[in-house]
């Protein structure tokens, strides 16, 4: 039972081409591995970053939801006036006009009543 060297060659090539596919396909799923893992990470990232992105979302709605109340308020409207029209209850007592409203010569009315420089245009 003595194997012809020439047959123990040609064993011994398969051999050699069989290990060398064996670990040309190691190498090449060991690089796809990686290529897959760091792929894995980038997007674990981005779902962070997304998560993060929808609760500032959220709430940001929470306070647009919570603006859009007020502003359909009466209370909203009393501040307004109050701020930019410089208007208020007739109870109250009325403030001092502005500085710059009396000098720029605008007409300031407070609670109802007309301001000193309305009644002077009359």
């Amino acid at each position: 039972m003595a194997v012809s060297k020439r047959k123990r060659q040609r064993m011994s090539r398969s051999a050699v081409w069989l290990i060398t596919v064996t670990v040309l396909i190691a190498a090449f799923l060991s690089l796809k591995m990686i290529t897959l893992i760091k792929t894995e990470h980038y997007y674990a990232d981005k779902e962070r970053e997304v998560a993060a992105a929808y609760e500032a979302e959220s709430q940001r709605a929470k306070e647009l939801e919570e603006s859009a109340a007020y502003i359909k308020s009466n209370q909203y409207v009393e501040d307004e006036a109050k701020a930019k029209l410089h208007l208020g209850y007739p109870e109250t007592e009325a403030a001092e006009p502005d500085e710059q409203a009396v000098t720029a010569g605008q007409t300031v009315t407070y609670g109802g009543q007309a301001g000193e420089n309305e009644q002077a245009d009359e």
